[in-house]
C-alpha cells in the first residue's frame, strides 16, 4: 500500500512516458521508492510550512500518511540536515511559551517528553530556565489573584499549582504565602 500522492505521481510518470509500463518487479519497486522519497520530502515541506514539528512528530505524521519507514527516515533526516526541523529550537520555544502560560517545570518536562524531546537534551535544562526563586515567584503570582472563599483554600491553591506543573514544595510555599498575605489584608 502506498500513499495517494505516490500513486498519483506514478500514474503521472506512466502517462507522461517518464516511466515505461513494461517495468519488471525490481524496476517498479525502485521507481516506487524513488517517487515515495520525493513525495515524503514534499509532504514534509508542506507540513512544516503550516507549523513547527519535532523529529518524532514529523516521523509519526509521515508514517500515518502511509510512507514506508525508509522514506520516513530519509525525509526526516533531510529536514534535520537542511534545518527545517530542530528539536533544540522547538524545545526552547516550547519551554519559553509554556513558562509564559504559567506552566511549571514538571508539566513542561512532561510536555517535552510527549513531543519526543528528552528534557536533558536541551542545553541548560532546567537551570537556565528555572531558578528556585523565580519559580516560587511565578507560582505566587498565579495565586495572587485567586479568590479565597475561606473554605478549603489551602488544598485548592496547592492543587491549582500542582495542575500547572509546579513541584510540591513550590506549591506548598506559594499557597502558605498567599494565605498569609490574605490574613494580613484582613
Amino acid at each position: 500500500m502506498v500513499p495517494v500522492a505516490v500513486g498519483r505521481m506514478l500514474k503521472e510518470r506512466l502517462t507522461s512516458g517518464a516511466l515505461s509500463p513494461d517495468l519488471g518487479p525490481e524496476e517498479l519497486a525502485h521507481a516506487i521508492d524513488e517517487v515515495q522519497a520525493a513525495c515524503a520530502n514534499a509532504r514534509t515541506e508542506k507540513l512544516i510550512n503550516m507549523r513547527d514539528y519535532t523529529e518524532a512528530q514529523l516521523a509519526t505524521k509521515l508514517s500515518q500518511d502511509g510512507y514506508s519507514p525508509s522514506a520516513v527516515r530519509t525525509a526526516v533526516a533531510r529536514a534535520v540536515r537542511i534545518g527545517l526541523v530542530d528539536n533544540l529550537r522547538y524545545g526552547d520555544v516550547l519551554i519559553r511559551s509554556k513558562m509564559a502560560a504559567g506552566w511549571g517545570q514538571v508539566r513542561i518536562a512532561q510536555k517535552l517528553k510527549q513531543v519526543g524531546i528528552s528534557p536533558e537534551s536541551i542545553p541548560g535544562w532546567p537551570d537556565a530556565y528555572f531558578e528556585r526563586d523565580s519559580e516560587a515567584e511565578r507560582a505566587y503570582a498565579l495565586l495572587a489573584h485567586k479568590r479565597l472563599t475561606g473554605k478549603n483554600d489551602y488544598p485548592k491553591l496547592v492543587r491549582h499549582l500542582a495542575n500547572k506543573g509546579f513541584s510540591l514544595s513550590v506549591c506548598v510555599d506559594a499557597a502558605k504565602r498567599r494565605l498569609a498575605a490574605a490574613e494580613e489584608d484582613c
